[in-house]
């Protein structure tokens, strides 16, 4: 039985609406501990409910986000910093009509 500690890496975050922000990253190989020490993801300290994806409230404004990935074979750290009003992917618009003009 052979197992890994985690490699994930490439942390980005932006927002959708200012008010939170999404962090993703790209996950590393199998730890094949899944069952006997899932990785923990915690995202300046707080758990992230999925593996690959974090959400969080914030404020606008420079902020540092630090995402820690841990099982029992080792930890990576991994962060980005960036200013949140220059990462905005707004929602595409809904029930979007048009109206003819004369």
């Amino acid at each position: 039985y052979v197992g890994y500690p985690p490699d994930d890496r490439d942390l980005r975050c932006e927002t959708r609406d200012l008010e939170s922000v999404q962090c993703s990253w790209e996950k590393g190989r199998d730890t094949n501990l899944a069952l006997k020490s899932p990785t923990v993801y915690r995202l300046n300290g707080r758990t992230c409910d999925h593996e690959g994806t974090c959400s969080h409230e914030t404020e606008p404004g420079e902020k540092t986000w630090t995402l820690t990935a841990q099982n029992q074979l080792g930890k990576v750290e991994l962060q980005d910093t960036a200013d949140l009003l220059e990462r905005v992917h707004m929602y595409a618009p809904e029930e979007v009509t048009v109206s003819h003009v004369n």
